[in-house]
């Protein structure tokens, strides 16, 4: 049973990485509910930074994740950490888990994979459209496409700010709506979603800070409760290397991928 809900705690590692979210840092005695930032609506600053990330191609993006599961009467934590970094074409990802379970590194650094998998290791020479095809088949931004959430999923929509500094939006998203999205990414595993809440923070000049996530989804029979901490960084000067294969443990599959 622990093996089965380890891969299930797995296969959610690929929404951490496309669902962009971090942990909520509550609000406070001094939080005061508030119209316009900088004269622009909640929305249209949400919009706006939105239209930011998507255009970075170098950055870090680290992700720190508590999952619980509960199946038949059995309950499992992990506290799971995933990385991604982005330079131009090259992308790094290493997931890593407090269980031992799933855990893998890739690179894909001038037109070439390398991955080290609980198989072992591997290496192959694969094309950027080839592997955009193979790996995210969304296209070349798939790992931010949850946080493009068009204004009219907002539910319940307040915007918060807490200091001068610091404010937030906060709404709900439709469980069905990350339903149907999560379906085509775990190929149609999620029975049952419940609806999503959202913190969005913005400093005072508007400029996007962290966003809060916390949902609850039924996976193949398998309750899950999921938060997650992210944060972006090193921006503009995020530098990727692929590993050295010449120590004779790599295996070159190039043309079986």
């Amino acid at each position: 049973m622990k093996k089965f809900l380890a891969f299930l705690f797995s296969s959610l590692m690929l929404f951490s990485v496309m669902a962009i979210s971090a942990c909520d840092n509550g609000s406070t005695p001094s939080d005061k509910e508030v119209n316009t930032l900088n004269e622009k609506t909640p929305e249209q600053l949400y919009s706006l930074a939105m239209d930011t990330v998507k255009e970075l191609d170098n950055f870090q993006l680290d992700i720190v994740q508590v999952i619980e599961m509960s199946y038949e009467g059995e309950t499992m934590t992990m506290n799971q950490t995933v990385t991604t970094k982005k330079a131009g074409q090259n992308e790094y990802l290493k997931s890593t888990n407090d269980m031992g379970s799933g855990e893998m590194e890739a690179w894909y650094v001038d037109e070439t994979f390398y991955g080290i998998l609980p198989t072992g290791k591997m290496y192959a020479k694969i094309s950027y459209e080839q592997y955009v095809e193979k790996f995210m088949p969304d296209g070349a931004t798939a790992e931010g496409a949850l946080m493009n959430i068009p204004a009219e999923w907002f539910v319940d929509v307040k915007f918060q700010k807490v200091s001068d500094n610091e404010y937030y939006l906060e709404f709900i998203v439709s469980g069905e709506e990350y339903k149907q999205f999560m379906n085509g990414a775990l190929n149609n595993m999620v029975d049952g979603i419940e609806n999503i809440s959202y913190k969005v923070y913005f400093d005072g000049k508007g400029t996007l800070g962290n966003i809060v996530t916390a949902f609850e989804m039924d996976v193949m029979g398998v309750k899950a409760s999921v938060i997650s901490t992210a944060t972006i960084s090193n921006i503009g000067t995020t530098t990727i290397t692929a590993p050295d294969v010449t120590d004779g443990s790599w295996v070159d599959v190039t043309g079986r991928i």
